[in-house]
Protein backbone atom coordinates (compact mmCIF):
# COMPACT_ATOMS: atom_id res chain seq x y z
CA UNK A 1 0.00 0.00 0.00
CA UNK A 2 1.49 3.34 -1.05
CA UNK A 3 1.55 6.37 1.16
CA UNK A 4 -1.42 7.95 -0.59
CA UNK A 5 -3.58 4.90 0.00
CA UNK A 6 -2.54 4.76 3.65
CA UNK A 7 -3.40 8.41 4.17
CA UNK A 8 -6.85 7.96 2.59
CA UNK A 9 -7.54 4.89 4.75
CA UNK A 10 -6.36 6.69 7.87
CA UNK A 11 -8.54 9.71 7.12
CA UNK A 12 -11.51 7.43 6.47
CA UNK A 13 -10.99 5.67 9.79
CA UNK A 14 -10.60 8.98 11.60
CA UNK A 15 -13.72 10.38 9.93
CA UNK A 16 -15.78 7.29 10.72
CA UNK A 17 -14.85 7.07 14.40
CA UNK A 18 -17.10 9.97 15.58
CA UNK A 19 -19.97 8.69 13.46
CA UNK A 20 -19.79 5.21 14.92
CA UNK A 21 -19.34 6.54 18.42
CA UNK A 22 -22.19 9.00 18.03
CA UNK A 23 -24.34 6.30 16.45
CA UNK A 24 -23.62 3.89 19.26
CA UNK A 25 -24.30 6.49 21.90
CA UNK A 26 -27.47 7.58 20.09
CA UNK A 27 -28.79 4.06 19.92
CA UNK A 28 -28.04 3.58 23.61
CA UNK A 29 -29.77 6.85 24.50
CA UNK A 30 -32.79 6.01 22.38
CA UNK A 31 -33.07 2.67 24.10
CA UNK A 32 -32.85 4.41 27.49
CA UNK A 33 -35.45 6.99 26.50
CA UNK A 34 -37.78 4.27 25.23
CA UNK A 35 -37.34 2.24 28.38
CA UNK A 36 -37.94 5.31 30.56
CA UNK A 37 -41.02 6.28 28.59
CA UNK A 38 -42.39 2.77 28.86
CA UNK A 39 -41.72 2.70 32.59
CA UNK A 40 -43.28 6.12 33.09
CA UNK A 41 -46.28 5.20 30.97
CA UNK A 42 -46.81 1.99 32.92
CA UNK A 43 -46.45 3.81 36.23
CA UNK A 44 -48.85 6.54 35.12
CA UNK A 45 -51.36 4.00 33.90
CA UNK A 46 -51.10 2.02 37.13
CA UNK A 47 -51.54 5.21 39.15
CA UNK A 48 -54.50 6.30 37.05
CA UNK A 49 -56.20 2.90 37.15
CA UNK A 50 -55.51 2.51 40.86
CA UNK A 51 -56.89 5.99 41.52
CA UNK A 52 -60.00 5.31 39.51
CA UNK A 53 -60.51 2.00 41.25
CA UNK A 54 -59.97 3.62 44.63
CA UNK A 55 -62.42 6.39 43.75
CA UNK A 56 -64.97 3.82 42.60
CA UNK A 57 -64.53 1.71 45.72
CA UNK A 58 -64.65 4.79 47.96
CA UNK A 59 -67.76 6.08 46.23
CA UNK A 60 -69.40 2.67 46.44
CA UNK A 61 -68.44 2.34 50.08
CA UNK A 62 -69.91 5.77 50.80
CA UNK A 63 -73.12 4.80 49.01
CA UNK A 64 -73.40 1.62 51.06
CA UNK A 65 -72.61 3.54 54.24
CA UNK A 66 -75.31 6.10 53.42
CA UNK A 67 -77.85 3.31 52.92
CA UNK A 68 -76.87 1.71 56.23
CA UNK A 69 -77.03 5.07 58.00
CA UNK A 70 -80.59 5.60 56.76
CA UNK A 71 -81.57 2.10 57.87
CA UNK A 72 -80.05 2.73 61.30
CA UNK A 73 -82.07 5.93 61.60
CA UNK A 74 -85.22 4.01 60.66
CA UNK A 75 -84.50 1.32 63.26
CA UNK A 76 -83.88 3.85 66.01
CA UNK A 77 -86.95 5.87 65.02
CA UNK A 78 -89.17 2.81 65.25
CA UNK A 79 -87.67 1.76 68.58
CA UNK A 80 -88.20 5.24 70.04
CA UNK A 81 -91.66 5.80 68.53
CA UNK A 82 -94.51 6.55 70.92
CA UNK A 83 -96.50 3.37 70.02
CA UNK A 84 -93.53 1.14 70.92
CA UNK A 85 -92.73 3.14 74.06
CA UNK A 86 -96.38 3.13 75.17
CA UNK A 87 -96.66 -0.61 74.55
CA UNK A 88 -93.53 -1.33 76.57
CA UNK A 89 -94.70 0.94 79.38
CA UNK A 90 -98.12 -0.71 79.50
CA UNK A 91 -96.70 -4.24 79.41
CA UNK A 92 -94.09 -3.42 82.03
CA UNK A 93 -96.75 -2.02 84.33
CA UNK A 94 -95.21 1.43 84.42
CA UNK A 95 -98.24 2.80 86.18
CA UNK A 96 -97.36 6.46 86.20
CA UNK A 97 -97.46 6.71 82.41
CA UNK A 98 -100.56 4.52 82.07
CA UNK A 99 -102.35 6.30 84.90
CA UNK A 100 -101.57 9.75 83.55
CA UNK A 101 -102.85 8.84 80.10
CA UNK A 102 -105.95 7.17 81.55
CA UNK A 103 -106.73 10.10 83.80
CA UNK A 104 -106.37 12.57 80.95
CA UNK A 105 -108.63 10.47 78.75
CA UNK A 106 -111.43 10.40 81.32
CA UNK A 107 -110.86 14.02 82.36
CA UNK A 108 -111.49 15.20 78.81
CA UNK A 109 -114.52 12.95 78.68
CA UNK A 110 -115.93 14.65 81.80
CA UNK A 111 -115.40 18.09 80.25
CA UNK A 112 -117.06 16.91 77.04
CA UNK A 113 -120.08 15.74 79.04
CA UNK A 114 -120.25 19.20 80.58
CA UNK A 115 -120.16 20.84 77.13
CA UNK A 116 -122.97 18.56 75.94
CA UNK A 117 -125.14 19.47 78.93
CA UNK A 118 -124.45 23.18 78.47
CA UNK A 119 -125.32 23.15 74.76
CA UNK A 120 -128.49 21.12 75.42
CA UNK A 121 -129.57 23.60 78.11
CA UNK A 122 -128.93 26.56 75.81
CA UNK A 123 -131.00 24.96 73.04
CA UNK A 124 -133.93 24.52 75.43
CA UNK A 125 -133.64 28.12 76.63
CA UNK A 126 -133.63 29.39 73.04
CA UNK A 127 -136.53 27.24 71.86
CA UNK A 128 -138.80 27.23 74.92
CA UNK A 129 -137.89 30.27 77.03
CA UNK A 130 -137.36 32.96 74.39
CA UNK A 131 -133.61 32.96 74.90
CA UNK A 132 -133.77 33.96 78.56
CA UNK A 133 -130.67 33.26 80.59
CA UNK A 134 -130.53 30.60 83.27
CA UNK A 135 -130.44 33.22 86.02
CA UNK A 136 -133.65 34.78 84.70
CA UNK A 137 -135.65 31.57 85.18
CA UNK A 138 -137.71 30.87 88.27
CA UNK A 139 -136.69 27.90 90.45
CA UNK A 140 -139.60 25.89 89.02
CA UNK A 141 -138.53 26.70 85.46
CA UNK A 142 -134.95 25.78 86.27
CA UNK A 143 -136.09 22.41 87.61
CA UNK A 144 -138.09 21.74 84.44
CA UNK A 145 -135.05 22.57 82.29
CA UNK A 146 -132.86 20.22 84.36
CA UNK A 147 -135.35 17.39 84.00
CA UNK A 148 -135.65 17.93 80.26
CA UNK A 149 -131.87 17.92 79.82
CA UNK A 150 -131.72 14.66 81.78
CA UNK A 151 -134.43 13.11 79.59
CA UNK A 152 -132.62 14.19 76.44
CA UNK A 153 -129.18 12.84 77.37
CA UNK A 154 -130.15 9.82 79.53
CA UNK A 155 -133.52 8.87 78.06
CA UNK A 156 -135.44 9.47 81.28
CA UNK A 157 -135.67 11.93 84.15
CA UNK A 158 -136.37 9.05 86.52
CA UNK A 159 -134.37 6.04 87.64
CA UNK A 160 -131.60 4.58 85.51
CA UNK A 161 -131.33 5.25 81.74
CA UNK A 162 -132.93 4.24 78.44
CA UNK A 163 -131.62 3.83 74.92
CA UNK A 164 -133.65 6.89 73.87
CA UNK A 165 -131.08 9.19 75.46
CA UNK A 166 -128.77 11.01 73.06
CA UNK A 167 -125.80 10.18 75.31
CA UNK A 168 -127.15 6.98 76.86
CA UNK A 169 -124.20 4.88 75.64
CA UNK A 170 -121.69 6.66 77.85
CA UNK A 171 -123.67 5.56 80.92
CA UNK A 172 -123.46 1.87 79.98
CA UNK A 173 -120.76 -0.56 81.24
CA UNK A 174 -118.10 -1.16 78.63
CA UNK A 175 -118.14 2.34 77.20
CA UNK A 176 -114.73 2.83 78.87
CA UNK A 177 -112.46 -0.21 78.90
CA UNK A 178 -114.34 -3.46 79.59
CA UNK A 179 -116.67 -2.34 82.38
CA UNK A 180 -116.19 1.42 82.83
CA UNK A 181 -118.97 3.96 82.37
CA UNK A 182 -120.04 7.49 83.31
CA UNK A 183 -122.65 8.58 85.82
CA UNK A 184 -123.92 11.82 87.34
CA UNK A 185 -124.43 12.80 90.97
CA UNK A 186 -125.35 16.05 92.64
CA UNK A 187 -122.96 18.03 94.82
CA UNK A 188 -123.97 15.95 97.86
CA UNK A 189 -123.09 12.64 96.15
CA UNK A 190 -126.71 11.64 95.45
CA UNK A 191 -127.14 9.71 92.20
CA UNK A 192 -128.85 11.63 89.39
CA UNK A 193 -128.05 9.41 86.37
CA UNK A 194 -126.82 5.82 86.62
CA UNK A 195 -127.44 2.77 84.46
CA UNK A 196 -128.39 0.61 87.46
CA UNK A 197 -128.63 2.55 90.74
CA UNK A 198 -131.83 4.45 91.50
CA UNK A 199 -131.95 8.23 91.83
CA UNK A 200 -131.14 9.60 95.27
CA UNK A 201 -128.78 6.76 96.26
CA UNK A 202 -126.00 8.40 98.27
CA UNK A 203 -122.51 7.16 97.44
CA UNK A 204 -121.09 8.22 100.81
CA UNK A 205 -123.88 7.11 103.15
CA UNK A 206 -125.25 4.13 101.22
CA UNK A 207 -122.08 2.75 99.60
CA UNK A 208 -119.47 3.94 102.10
CA UNK A 209 -117.51 5.65 99.33
CA UNK A 210 -116.08 8.30 101.61
CA UNK A 211 -113.75 9.39 98.82
CA UNK A 212 -116.67 11.44 97.49
CA UNK A 213 -116.34 13.70 100.53
CA UNK A 214 -113.13 14.82 98.84
CA UNK A 215 -115.09 15.58 95.66
CA UNK A 216 -117.51 17.79 97.58
CA UNK A 217 -114.65 19.60 99.32
CA UNK A 218 -112.74 20.20 96.08
CA UNK A 219 -115.80 21.64 94.34
CA UNK A 220 -116.37 24.06 97.21
CA UNK A 221 -112.74 25.19 97.53
CA UNK A 222 -111.24 25.00 94.02
CA UNK A 223 -112.52 27.84 91.77
CA UNK A 224 -111.26 26.16 88.58
CA UNK A 225 -113.23 23.01 89.35
CA UNK A 226 -116.31 24.88 90.51
CA UNK A 227 -116.38 26.93 87.31
CA UNK A 228 -116.13 23.75 85.24
CA UNK A 229 -112.91 24.74 83.48
CA UNK A 230 -110.86 21.90 84.99
CA UNK A 231 -111.33 18.27 86.01
CA UNK A 232 -109.99 16.35 88.98
CA UNK A 233 -109.35 12.73 90.00
CA UNK A 234 -110.31 10.58 92.99
CA UNK A 235 -109.18 6.97 93.48
CA UNK A 236 -110.47 4.12 95.61
CA UNK A 237 -110.37 0.33 95.99
CA UNK A 238 -113.43 -1.59 94.84
CA UNK A 239 -114.43 -5.18 94.17
CA UNK A 240 -114.41 -6.16 90.52
CA UNK A 241 -117.37 -8.51 90.22
CA UNK A 242 -116.56 -9.24 86.58
CA UNK A 243 -113.49 -11.27 87.60
CA UNK A 244 -113.47 -14.67 89.27
CA UNK A 245 -113.27 -14.31 93.03
CA UNK A 246 -114.30 -10.63 92.94
CA UNK A 247 -110.78 -9.26 93.52
CA UNK A 248 -110.34 -5.75 94.86
CA UNK A 249 -108.88 -3.48 92.17
CA UNK A 250 -107.94 0.19 92.05
CA UNK A 251 -110.61 2.32 90.42
CA UNK A 252 -110.67 6.03 89.63
CA UNK A 253 -113.17 8.74 88.79
CA UNK A 254 -112.41 11.78 86.66
CA UNK A 255 -115.01 14.42 87.42
CA UNK A 256 -116.11 17.84 86.23
CA UNK A 257 -118.71 20.08 87.83
CA UNK A 258 -121.70 21.81 86.22
CA UNK A 259 -122.71 24.54 88.64
CA UNK A 260 -126.07 25.56 87.11
CA UNK A 261 -127.49 22.08 87.79
CA UNK A 262 -125.22 21.21 90.75
CA UNK A 263 -124.18 18.09 88.83
CA UNK A 264 -120.95 16.12 89.16
CA UNK A 265 -120.12 14.41 85.86
CA UNK A 266 -118.14 11.29 86.64
CA UNK A 267 -116.63 8.82 84.13
CA UNK A 268 -115.13 5.88 86.05
CA UNK A 269 -113.10 2.73 85.32
CA UNK A 270 -110.59 0.30 86.82
CA UNK A 271 -106.99 1.23 86.05
CA UNK A 272 -106.05 -2.27 84.90
CA UNK A 273 -108.68 -2.16 82.16
CA UNK A 274 -107.12 0.88 80.58
CA UNK A 275 -103.67 -0.69 80.94
CA UNK A 276 -104.92 -3.58 78.82
CA UNK A 277 -106.63 -1.17 76.44
CA UNK A 278 -103.47 0.95 76.20
CA UNK A 279 -101.43 -2.15 75.38
CA UNK A 280 -103.80 -3.25 72.62
CA UNK A 281 -104.10 0.29 71.28
CA UNK A 282 -100.31 0.62 71.18
CA UNK A 283 -100.04 -2.71 69.32
CA UNK A 284 -102.50 -1.48 66.71
CA UNK A 285 -100.49 1.72 66.29
CA UNK A 286 -97.29 -0.33 66.01
CA UNK A 287 -98.91 -2.35 63.22
CA UNK A 288 -99.82 0.88 61.44
CA UNK A 289 -96.30 2.24 61.89
CA UNK A 290 -94.63 -0.94 60.60
CA UNK A 291 -96.99 -1.11 57.64
CA UNK A 292 -96.20 2.51 56.79
CA UNK A 293 -92.45 1.81 56.81
CA UNK A 294 -92.81 -1.17 54.50
CA UNK A 295 -94.95 0.85 52.10
CA UNK A 296 -92.96 4.10 52.05
CA UNK A 297 -89.27 3.28 52.63
CA UNK A 298 -87.28 2.53 49.48
CA UNK A 299 -83.70 2.15 48.28
CA UNK A 300 -82.24 2.92 44.84
CA UNK A 301 -80.68 -0.10 43.09
CA UNK A 302 -79.10 0.64 39.71
CA UNK A 303 -81.42 3.59 39.27
CA UNK A 304 -84.52 1.62 40.24
CA UNK A 305 -86.46 2.28 43.47
CA UNK A 306 -87.11 -0.89 45.43
CA UNK A 307 -88.70 -1.51 48.86
CA UNK A 308 -86.16 -1.05 51.64
CA UNK A 309 -87.79 -3.62 53.93
CA UNK A 310 -89.58 -6.91 53.45
CA UNK A 311 -90.25 -7.62 57.12
CA UNK A 312 -90.26 -5.80 60.47
CA UNK A 313 -90.60 -7.68 63.77
CA UNK A 314 -91.03 -6.47 67.34
CA UNK A 315 -90.07 -8.81 70.19
CA UNK A 316 -89.86 -8.45 73.93
CA UNK A 317 -86.57 -8.59 75.83
CA UNK A 318 -86.65 -12.41 75.87
CA UNK A 319 -87.19 -12.83 72.15
CA UNK A 320 -90.91 -13.60 72.30
CA UNK A 321 -92.68 -12.11 69.30
CA UNK A 322 -95.16 -9.24 69.63
CA UNK A 323 -96.12 -8.10 66.12
CA UNK A 324 -94.78 -8.60 62.61
CA UNK A 325 -95.30 -6.78 59.34
CA UNK A 326 -94.36 -8.70 56.19
CA UNK A 327 -94.46 -8.03 52.47
CA UNK A 328 -96.33 -10.84 50.74
CA UNK A 329 -97.22 -10.92 47.04
CA UNK A 330 -96.86 -7.17 46.73
CA UNK A 331 -99.01 -6.31 49.76
CA UNK A 332 -98.17 -5.76 53.42
CA UNK A 333 -99.68 -8.01 56.09
CA UNK A 334 -99.46 -7.34 59.84
CA UNK A 335 -100.12 -9.95 62.48
CA UNK A 336 -99.58 -10.87 66.10
CA UNK A 337 -96.66 -13.27 66.65
CA UNK A 338 -97.02 -13.71 70.41
CA UNK A 339 -96.68 -17.49 70.05
CA UNK A 340 -93.43 -17.23 68.08
CA UNK A 341 -89.97 -17.13 69.65
CA UNK A 342 -86.99 -15.46 67.98
CA UNK A 343 -84.66 -16.11 70.92
CA UNK A 344 -82.41 -18.44 68.89
CA UNK A 345 -82.00 -16.18 65.87
CA UNK A 346 -78.63 -14.62 65.11
CA UNK A 347 -80.02 -11.10 64.84
CA UNK A 348 -81.79 -11.25 68.20
CA UNK A 349 -78.76 -12.58 70.08
CA UNK A 350 -76.51 -10.00 68.43
CA UNK A 351 -78.92 -7.19 69.23
CA UNK A 352 -79.59 -7.97 72.88
CA UNK A 353 -75.93 -7.47 73.83
CA UNK A 354 -75.77 -3.96 72.37
CA UNK A 355 -76.07 -0.65 74.16
CA UNK A 356 -79.21 1.45 73.86
CA UNK A 357 -79.30 3.27 70.52
CA UNK A 358 -76.95 0.86 68.75
CA UNK A 359 -78.13 -0.96 65.63
CA UNK A 360 -77.07 -4.42 64.52
CA UNK A 361 -76.59 -4.92 60.76
CA UNK A 362 -76.46 -8.57 59.73
CA UNK A 363 -74.98 -10.09 56.58
CA UNK A 364 -76.99 -9.78 53.40
CA UNK A 365 -76.51 -12.61 50.93
CA UNK A 366 -78.15 -12.92 47.53
CA UNK A 367 -77.95 -15.30 44.59
CA UNK A 368 -79.14 -13.78 41.31
CA UNK A 369 -80.84 -11.06 43.29
CA UNK A 370 -82.76 -13.43 45.57
CA UNK A 371 -81.97 -13.42 49.32
CA UNK A 372 -80.64 -16.67 50.79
Amino acid sequence: MNIQTKLIALCLVISLVPVSVVGGVGIHEMNSIGSYAQTQSTTHMETQVTGELNNTVTARREQIQNVLDVRRVDARSLADSSPVQNYQAAKAGQWKLVQRQSQTQLGHMALQMRSTIESTKQTILEEEYNGRSWAELTPAEQQRVKEKVERIIAGTAGNQTTAAGSASKIFQPGYIGDTGYAYITDGDSNVVVHHKIHDGFNLVDDASLTVFNEVESTIQNDPAVRSGSEWRIVEYEWEDTTQAGNPVEEKFVAYAYYEDFDWVLAPSVYYYELQTTASESAKNRINDSFENYLNTRSVSVQGEERPAYDEIILTDEDGHGVVRAERTDGSVVTESVENTSYADTEWFNSSRSMEKGEVHVGDVRTVNGAPV
